[in-house]
């Protein structure tokens, strides 16, 4: 792509390569812009050449950034008491290294990343019978006994 620039402007490459290809002057490669502007100015009176300019790298598009976080959805729930632990209060929760303490026996809003960890976690047990020998497939139930409160 070809554009008219103002001598002055020009740098040594351009003028360089206006006198040796447009004004099919024979030059030093090494000589300096003051040089080359005297040079061309005994052939040429006008104040501005063409010059090749570099077609402009396409932009690169941005990435999409990734969502803000927001306010995380939650859900209301209450998890009962557990007979292994009859004293403890509130019950942590950890999803990808971030704990959440969940109150035992009472009402409260928690994010959908715990209550879907809470809802996902599963406790197994064989069936036996009375000498203790296995009777059947492993029987899995909730580890953790919660009731959902929609609406609220």
């Amino acid at each position: 792509m070809k554009d008219l620039i103002l001598i002055d402007d020009a740098t040594q490459k351009q003028l360089f390569d206006y006198a040796t290809a447009n004004l099919g002057l024979e030059v030093d490669a090494a000589a300096s812009v003051a040089d080359l502007k005297e040079l061309i100015a005994t052939v040429y009176d006008d104040d501005s050449i063409e010059v090749e300019i570099a077609a402009k790298p396409k932009r690169k598009t941005a990435k999409k950034a990734a969502p803000v976080e927001t306010e995380p959805e939650k859900i209301c729930i209450t998890m009962a008491a557990d007979p292994a632990y009859p004293t403890a209060k509130a019950h942590e929760v950890i999803v990808n290294g971030k704990s959440f303490w969940v109150p035992i026996g009472e009402k409260c809003h928690i994010p959908m990343k715990y209550y879907n960890a809470l809802v996902d976690a599963k406790t197994e047990f064989f069936p036996q019978d009375d000498e203790g020998k296995i009777t059947g497939d492993p029987i899995s139930t909730p580890r953790f006994p919660i009731s959902v409160h929609f609406g609220e």
